[in-house]
């Protein structure tokens, strides 16, 4: 099944209060701190990167005319994501912008270890999304964070969960040996 049909596949299925707006790839005018889903199956650094995911659903951060920027939610463990994602569109819906503190507030608040968040940042090139960005506006999100999956690409889900932890704990190792 195409990734894009299989997009439209999985919000038939969808049972939010609402659907999902649908927005342009290139629309100027997108709500930060709204979860987006879409494809992007042809990452620029596709052939030397170990995995990706060719259907994030991201948090958006920032935007401008080349890139959208946001926590891409598939890259957080399932037993701490919908809580995370809570604090952070919370915080979002309030104000227009996040800090770096409100990411490891967030963070410290379900007990997720930073550097969780920290492989979860991710830019994303426009030009190079493939379909329209389906938005999970704050009154509609978690129903898709619970029921829309990854589709990584390149390796198993499994594997880059346990990759993603093993190097979570070098990375606290590493930290606890400077201090």
């Amino acid at each position: 099944m195409a990734l894009q049909k299989d997009i439209r596949w999985l919000l038939s299925q969808y049972q939010g209060p609402r659907k999902p707006k649908v927005y342009n790839k290139n629309a100027k005018k997108i709500l930060k701190g709204a979860i987006y889903l879409y494809r992007y199956s042809n990452p620029k650094y596709k052939k030397v990167l170990e995995f990706y995911d060719a259907r994030p659903m991201v948090i958006l951060l920032n935007t401008d005319a080349k890139y959208l920027f946001g926590i891409n939610i598939h890259f957080l463990p399932w037993t701490m994501r919908i809580q995370f994602c809570e604090i952070i569109i919370k915080k979002l819906k309030y104000k227009n912008r996040l800090k770096y503190s409100d990411i490891k507030k967030a963070a410290d608040t379900v007990r997720m270890p930073h550097v969780f968040a920290y492989f979860a940042l991710r830019k994303y090139i426009r030009s190079r999304i493939g379909s329209k960005l389906y938005q999970f506006s704050f009154d509609n999100w978690r129903s898709a964070v619970v029921n829309i999956p990854p589709n990584f690409k390149k390796e198993q889900d499994a594997y880059i969960m346990r990759d993603i932890n093993r190097k979570v704990r070098e990375l606290r190792a590493s930290k606890k040996k400077k201090n």
